[in-house]
C-alpha cells in the first residue's frame, strides 16, 4: 500500500465519531459548556445624587444639598462651583430652585443658624462630625426662613441625613435640638455688634472694622443690605430696541417691570404680590 504524502501542517484532532474536535473539547471542558462573557460594571454618573425612596429619607435634592454643604465645610469654594458640581442632570426647574435656595440660604444665614443650634448642645459644636453639623443647618434654615416647608419635614430629613452619617446616635441627637429649636426661636441680641454678628450673620471682624470706620448705624444698614437678595435686571439692546419696547414685551409674558434707576437701558422685575 502506498504512503499518503504528509504535508507541513498538522491534521486536526478528531474525536471517536471521527468529526474534528471542538475547542471545548480540546481545553478538556465539557462540550456543553459556553463561556459566559465577562460583564462591564456600569458606573453612576458623576453629578447624580443617591436615590431615595419616598417616605424614608432624605429627597434627592436635600441630599444634593447636604453633600455640597459638607464639601463647602472641608475646603470653602465659590457657591456656584457647589451648584455645578451637586445638582444633578435629572433636576427639573423647580428642584435646580430649590437647590439654590437651600444651599444659598444656609451658606449666607450661618451665623444665625449656628446660634440657633447651638445652645442647645450639651457638647462643644466642634465635636459633631461634618455630616451632622450640616444636617442640623439645613434644618434649622428651612425651619427659619422657609414657611412653605413643613417643620416635620425639615426635622425628618434632617434627622435621615445625620443617620447616614452617624446611625441610630446622631438622629436622636438632631432630632432632639431640632425641636428645642422649634419650641425655642432664637431671639435677636441687644448688643449691637453680637446682632450684626450673629442675627445678621457677619464675621466678628468685620463688623467691628466697620464700627469703627462707619458707625453703628451705617454698619447695620450695610449688613442688612448685604443680606437682601437683588432685584432680577433686564437690559435693552440699544441696537435692537429701546427699553421701553422690552417692558412691552415682557409685560406680553405677564412679566411686570419698572425703569432702572440708574442705567436708562435697564429694567428691574417687580416682585409679584
Amino acid at each position: 500500500m502506498s504512503k499518503e504524502p504528509t504535508s507541513g501542517r498538522k491534521r486536526p484532532a478528531r474525536n471517536k465519531s471521527g468529526k474534528p474536535k471542538k475547542a471545548s473539547e480540546l481545553r478538556g471542558a465539557p462540550p456543553s459548556e459556553k463561556r459566559r462573557p465577562e460583564k462591564k460594571k456600569s458606573r453612576p454618573p458623576k453629578n447624580d445624587p443617591v436615590k431615595i425612596t419616598p417616605g424614608t429619607g432624605a429627597d434627592p435634592v436635600r441630599e444634593a444639598v447636604h453633600k455640597a454643604l459638607v464639601a463647602f465645610g472641608r475646603r470653602p469654594t465659590n457657591a456656584e462651583n457647589l451648584l455645578e458640581r451637586f445638582t444633578s442632570r435629572d433636576f427639573k426647574a423647580r428642584d435646580r430652585a430649590f437647590f439654590h435656595e437651600l444651599l444659598y440660604g444656609t451658606l449666607r444665614w450661618r451665623g444665625r443658624i449656628d446660634a440657633s443650634y447651638e445652645r442647645f448642645l450639651s457638647e462643644p459644636p466642634d465635636r459633631l462630625s461634618s455630616g451632622v453639623r450640616e444636617a442640623l443647618r439645613l434644618g434649622v434654615y428651612q425651619i427659619m426662613f422657609m414657611d412653605r416647608v413643613p417643620d416635620h419635614g425639615a426635622v425628618n430629613t434632617s434627622v435621615y441625613l445625620a443617620g447616614q452619617d452617624k446611625g441610630r446616635g446622631a438622629r436622636g441627637l438632631v432630632n432632639a435640638v431640632l425641636r428645642r429649636v422649634l419650641r425655642e426661636p432664637l431671639r435677636p441680641p441687644k448688643a449691637i455688634k453680637d446682632r450684626l454678628t450673629i442675627w445678621e450673620s457677619h464675621p466678628s471682624w468685620l463688623v467691628q472694622r466697620w464700627i469703627t470706620q462707619l458707625g453703628p448705624e451705617a454698619t447695620r444698614a450695610r449688613c442688612e443690605a448685604n443680606n437682601t437678595e437683588g432685584p432680577v435686571v433686564f437690559r435693552a439692546n440699544p441696537w435692537q430696541g429701546s427699553a421701553a419696547r422690552l417692558a412691552d414685551i415682557l409685560g406680553e409674558g405677564g412679566i411686570a417691570t419698572e425703569p432702572g434707576k440708574v442705567d436708562p437701558d435697564s429694567l428691574w422685575m417687580k416682585p409679584k404680590g
